[in-house]
């Protein structure tokens, strides 16, 4: 993928960071992700790490065990 088929691809999906920050409090903060299960636990997991690696933010779990 060119670095111009990328920016199209990342211009087409507009989130604010508050959104962001508002779905990482629904997940992580307030303990949504104990109510995904198997694959979908997982799966937004990595998604949570991710945006959380993107945002330069640690999250952690079980008293300071990161995620």
């Amino acid at each position: 993928m060119t670095k111009q088929e990328n920016k199209t691809i990342n211009t087409k999906h507009k989130v604010t960071k508050p959104e962001v920050m508002d779905a990482i409090n629904y997940f992580h903060g307030i303990g949504m992700i104990g109510n995904q299960c198997g694959d979908a636990e997982h799966y937004l997991k990595i998604l949570l790490r991710k945006v959380a690696n993107d945002y330069k933010m640690l999250l952690t779990h079980n008293e300071n065990e990161i995620l």
